[in-house]
């Protein structure tokens, strides 16, 4: 199978990789799966701003700390 050679973490990418699989059955669950991610995105989108709004005055110099920390997005922050 040939390496589909594009990040599949940008959605312009992932309208055709459903096209590197012939068999008819892998690609339609491929084309369920693309479509899932798509969903999810939009959710977690709205959910990564909804969030900061929810933090509490008491709580904004935590979540600006931990939020300073590399590999610390803002969704982590708030929960821990």
């Amino acid at each position: 199978m040939p390496e589909i050679g594009k990040r599949l973490a940008n959605k312009s990418h992932r309208e055709d990789v459903a096209e590197h699989f012939p068999d008819p059955r892998v690609r339609k669950a491929i084309e369920v799966e693309v479509a899932l991610i798509a969903q999810y995105d939009q959710l977690l989108g709205e959910v990564a701003l909804a969030l900061p709004r929810s933090a509490k005055a008491p709580e904004v110099q935590t979540f600006a700390r931990l939020h300073s920390v590399p590999g610390l997005g803002q969704i982590l922050a708030l929960v821990l």
